[in-house]
């Protein structure tokens, strides 16, 4: 009975001792890496809520707006970005019974850059970044007059072409590990070029010169909010 007794006090206290040491290994592993943080090597991806603010009447999701981004972390504190955005609105307005006009607008867009990350706190990751792109957006209208078809309008474009860059911040902050939400806001810098219109009214075409070309600088909010994933 008395060994009986003395081996069980021996597996219980070999049991304890492993529990410290696998403790001390977590411990010291959360301590020396991020724990909620991405580490070097790690692939983040996220998507743009409320690009056009809270209080709009819009979709909170719209890719456009909210670019879906993604990130490669090189280091802890260093990633490169790459952001793709599209969007393509229709629409049909049918208010006047004789006149039906459809209108629709599209595009898409590529940015990439980088990214540098500073402490923050466990879960509070701000960063500073560059971006460099190109959007492409185009333009549609047709006015249908049920009454008369000489009435009848067609208007294709003008595009528009955008090549620039911005200078970012923002932060992320992560509700769980591997889990964020975040905002990030900058500085946009670049030149839009707006091409030529083709008109066609009465069977007859018209097309317009290209409209020249437009510097654009100020400030703005690149997604609104977001929310991503740690792979």
């Amino acid at each position: 009975m008395k060994k009986v007794i003395l081996s069980a006090l021996a597996v219980v206290f070999a049991f304890n001792i492993a529990s410290a040491q696998e403790e001390v290994v977590r411990v010291t592993t959360v301590t020396t890496t991020n724990y909620f943080k991405p580490n070097q090597g790690d692939v983040t991806a996220d998507l743009g809520l409320f690009g056009k603010g809270i209080f709009s009447n819009q979709s909170p999701v719209n890719t456009f707006d909210g670019m879906l981004k993604g990130r490669l972390f090189l280091m802890d504190d260093l990633a490169l970005r790459a952001s793709l955005s599209a969007s393509q609105v229709s629409e049909t307005n049918t208010s006047n019974a004789d006149v039906t006009t459809k209108t629709s607008r599209g595009g898409f867009g590529l940015f990439a850059g980088i990214e540098k990350h500073f402490n923050g706190t466990a879960r509070l990751s701000p960063y500073v970044g560059a971006d460099l792109g190109i959007e492409v957006w185009n333009q549609s209208s047709i006015t249908d007059n049920k009454k008369d078809n000489n009435f009848d309008t067609s208007v294709k474009g003008p595009g528009t072409f955008y090549i620039g860059g911005k200078l970012l911040f923002g932060a992320d902050y992560y509700i769980a590990q591997s889990l964020y939400i975040g905002a990030e806001a900058g500085l946009n810098l670049g030149c839009n070029f707006i091409g030529r219109s083709t008109t066609t009214a009465g069977g007859k075409i018209t097309t317009s010169e290209p409209q020249g070309s437009k510097f654009d600088l100020g400030t703005g909010v690149y997604g609104g909010f977001k929310i991503g994933f740690v792979f």
